[in-house]
């Protein structure tokens, strides 16, 4: 704070202290006199003593503490739930770890676990039935009959027992598949390709062989019935072999047997590629035929044979029509074959055109009596009858002479 003090001063001194005095806060005093000098200073000092002191500012408060309490431990309630189930298996010998088996809901077929152990295993409770599949890529997944009930803290144990075994000719090779159908419904029980024991489900079925997958079709083998909780062993060794003669043509389209009819159109039952061989086949009668190739020729029927079950059934091709061409002549177009009944009606045709008859070889043809056909060009000649009859012998190969 400063004051001013003007001893005898002019006006224009007296406003000039007046401002210095505002602007230090302190107060103008006016004296014209030494006595008034030490009257006005008596008053300063004693404003300047008097004056109270500044004020000292408080310190600043340290934030308040929140207090909480920390737990140690809690308490809960003890309950104790009913034991779940378990499900073991009295399983034969031979019985290996499966790729998985799973429980089912016996009324809508939904999983309810899936497990790949043949120990004890811990299942909900409730009433299941199993799916086995035994190998990943090579059998499918089978549902076995019997309903298991599994309850609380209980074991359930599952007889692994009934089961089918193949019993084969030892030529016969893996399929590409082997499969079980249910002969009323027509749907798939199971499948495999391989030849080992398996678990399969009680009931009567049908046995479908495919031996390849492009060079033969389904064939139906036989009706079986698989009994409960034993090893079911079903001998398939019904098998035919058609043996061509080394004049007959080795690689050909397909050969079949078919059910008999007249015109040679019969259901196929067994259907097989490429080449002659051993095959399993159903037992019973049937027409044989074969196609030496896909476009150059129709199916040539080569006789009526038995087949009887369980036994290997062979066949001789060894009947058949063969022609010689003058030198120099081109082969012909098309040679047909129609065969005759004991009257001379015309029956079966077998046709042979275009490129097949380039080399011109033997084609086998089922034993009877023939007319031939013959055409030498496609479209500058007609077709003629050559021969109107002849007999062809079984086990003869005949020349025909152009």
């Amino acid at each position: 704070m400063l004051h001013t003090v003007g001893l005898d001063v002019g006006e224009k001194v007296s406003d000039q202290l007046k401002c210095i005095a505002m602007e230090g806060g302190g107060s103008y005093f006016s004296v014209n006199n030494a006595g008034e000098l030490l009257d006005t200073l008596s008053k300063v000092q004693e404003s300047v003593v008097t004056r109270s002191p500044a004020p000292i500012p408080e310190p600043v408060p340290e934030p308040e503490k929140t207090e909480q309490k920390i737990s140690s431990s809690s308490s809960s309630l003890h309950l104790k739930i009913k034991k779940p189930g378990r499900i073991s298996f009295s399983a034969p010998s031979w019985l290996k770890q499966p790729c998985y088996w799973e429980i089912l809901d016996p009324e809508t077929g939904e999983s309810k676990g899936k497990f790949n152990s043949l120990k004890t295993t811990i299942v909900p409770v409730g009433e299941y039935q199993l799916a086995w599949k035994q190998s990943e890529h090579g059998s499918s997944s089978v549902v076995l009959a019997e309903v298991v009930t599994v309850k609380n803290g209980e074991e359930s144990i599952v007889p692994l027992m009934t089961s089918l075994q193949l019993n084969l000719p030892s030529w016969v090779q893996r399929p590409y598949y082997w499969k079980l159908i249910d002969p009323v419904t027509d749907e798939l029980v199971y499948q495999s390709n391989l030849l080992e024991p398996c678990l399969v489900p009680a009931g009567e079925y049908t046995i479908i062989w495919r031996q390849s997958e492009h060079g033969s079709g389904d064939t139906t083998l036989a009706a079986v019935n698989i009994e409960p909780d034993k090893l079911n062993t079903v001998d398939l060794s019904t098998a035919f072999n058609p043996v061509p003669a080394d004049w007959v043509q080795k690689r050909i389209k397909y050969w079949q047997l078919r059910e008999i009819s007249k015109d040679g159109k019969g259901k196929t039952v067994a259907h097989f590629a490429d080449t002659f061989g051993p095959q399993l086949v159903p037992a019973g009668t049937y027409q044989l035929f074969y196609r030496l190739s896909e476009h150059g020729t129709s199916d040539s029927l080569l006789g009526e044979v038995t087949i009887t079950a369980g036994q290997m059934n062979e066949f001789s091709i060894n009947t058949g029509v063969t022609f010689t061409l003058p030198q120099g002549m081109a082969a012909p177009y098309l040679v047909e074959f129609i065969a005759l009944d004991a009257e001379g009606r015309e029956g079966v045709n077998i046709s042979l055109h275009g490129g097949y008859l380039k080399p011109f070889g033997p084609i086998a043809l089922s034993p009877g009596s023939y007319r031939i056909n013959y055409r030498q060009k496609e479209h500058d000649a007609s077709t003629v009858t050559i021969v109107d009859a002849f007999d062809l012998p079984s086990g003869n190969l005949v020349e025909i002479e152009l």
